[in-house]
């Protein structure tokens, strides 16, 4: 089994957790070190996120922003990148 199917077979365990929990997920999707590399694996094989409107991209941040207050602006990036591979896959 190659590095990218175990990151997708990771990643199905992850979004089970996601349809399961909801947005209380997503604190430990964004901050589990295995799963934020899962995602931003996954997010270099997708469309990026600078591709979305400019106002879905504002409230995507406004809600990571709202979400995680103490992360910093790298953080805040990975998050909303975090947060739109998980949409994606939906």
């Amino acid at each position: 089994m190659n590095v990218r199917n175990r990151f997708f077979g990771l990643a199905g365990l992850y979004l089970d957790m996601f349809y399961n929990r909801g947005e209380e997920a997503l604190p430990f999707l964004v901050k589990s070190s295995v799963s934020k590399i899962v995602w931003l694996s996954i997010y270099k094989g997708i469309e990026p996120i600078e591709t979305i409107s400019r106002k879905e991209r504002w409230e995507l941040y406004k809600y990571v922003i709202s979400t995680f207050p103490l992360f910093d602006r790298i953080e805040k990036r990975e998050a909303a990148i975090i947060i739109y591979t998980i949409g994606n896959m939906l």
